[in-house]
């Protein structure tokens, strides 16, 4: 995939960071896709976008482009999956790798199913031994 716009200086994978928690993203189809119901709610408000070289993107608002799949990428329940446009809040910048664990840090704040995991202490270990960007990234994909 040529990628152009927002991701275009970002190297993937990459660590999304919304409201809520913090995810691994593998391709930049990954993340211009999610359902419509995510898009209403506000899934990419805010979202923090931080690519495995250091780079990062501020999202203000996604916009919705098609549907995706069969029947537009409607489900039984009436949930379309859709491809997104992102609009930047922003111009790209670097993120070191201290802000990227603090990052993550305030994301186990808010999100407590962190503490729920049996190896939080070793995972806890790990991430904070971490030297790079794509090393939390790693980590965070093979959880």
């Amino acid at each position: 995939m040529n990628i152009t716009g927002p991701l275009a200086d970002i190297e993937f994978p990459v660590l999304c960071f919304n409201q809520q928690s913090v995810y691994p993203v593998l391709t930049a189809g990954g993340v211009t896709l999610c359902t419509r119901a995510a898009l209403r709610a506000g899934w990419y408000r805010g979202l923090v976008i931080v690519g495995s070289n250091g780079m990062g993107i501020r999202i203000r608002n996604a916009h919705k482009l098609h549907g995706v799949g069969l029947l537009w990428g409607y489900n039984i329940f009436l949930n379309q999956r859709i491809r997104v446009e992102l609009e930047p809040g922003g111009e790209p910048f670097v993120v070191s790798i201290e802000e990227v664990k603090n990052m993550i840090r305030t994301s186990s704040l808010r999100w407590r199913g962190w503490l729920t995991r049996p190896d939080f202490k070793e995972f806890r270990a790990r991430l904070l031994s971490a030297a790079t960007v794509r090393d939390v990234i790693q980590l965070l994909c093979a959880s």
